[in-house]
């Protein structure tokens, strides 16, 4: 009976020793499993961050740009502003240059003793003039270029009266007026 004792006793301890590994190989894939879900979240972890530094890159290189833009904008106002200024302040040395010219032409008018009509059409000669490149023919000189409308609000007078004044401006510029008044300006000053 002893073998028959032992045989159990041996399928026992086998049992035991079975279910003792059953139980440890159990503990070993869950141990596994907790393992492989800690790795997972590790991972996602690791991509989550990974988008995230990727996003901060991609909102630190468009503020950059719109820095850059802003820069680049304000640099171009500058110039525009520059540009301006350099503008407006030789539009004032043409309009003084202009009144001095203009006043030198009334002058040498006085000293002609000339009559009011005949300093009008001069003017509106000079105005004539300073809308053509200097040295223009006279048969090439077009009287449309300066609008009655422009005359009549420069000397004060009617649309006919303004109609004659540029008639006799050209007149007179067909005669060879060519004051040095009208050959320097560019422009009348505005009054």
């Amino acid at each position: 009976m002893f073998p028959e004792a032992e045989r159990q006793a041996r399928q026992e301890a086998e049992a035991a020793e079975s279910a003792d590994s059953a139980e440890a190989r159990r503990r070993a894939a869950e141990a596994d499993r907790i393992a492989a879900e800690e790795a997972l979240r590790a991972a996602q972890l690791h991509d989550e961050a990974a988008r995230t530094a990727a996003e901060a890159e991609h909102l630190a290189q468009q503020t950059h740009r719109a820095e850059a833009d802003r820069i680049v904008q304000t640099q171009r106002l500058a110039h525009a502003e520059q540009t301006a200024a350099e503008t407006a302040l030789r539009t004032a040395q043409l309009r003084e240059e202009a009144a001095r010219i203009e006043a030198a032409a009334e002058a040498a008018e006085d000293y002609a003793r000339l009559t009011q009509r005949q300093r009008s059409a001069r003017r509106v000669a000079r105005m004539l003039l300073a809308e053509h490149p200097a040295g223009t023919p006279a048969a090439q000189i077009n009287p449309e270029t300066v609008p009655l409308s422009a005359i009549q609000e420069r000397l004060g007078v009617g649309r006919t009266t303004a109609s004659e004044m540029r008639a006799e401006a050209v007149t007179l510029i067909a005669e060879g007026y060519q004051s040095q008044a009208a050959a320097d300006a560019s422009h009348e000053p505005q009054h």
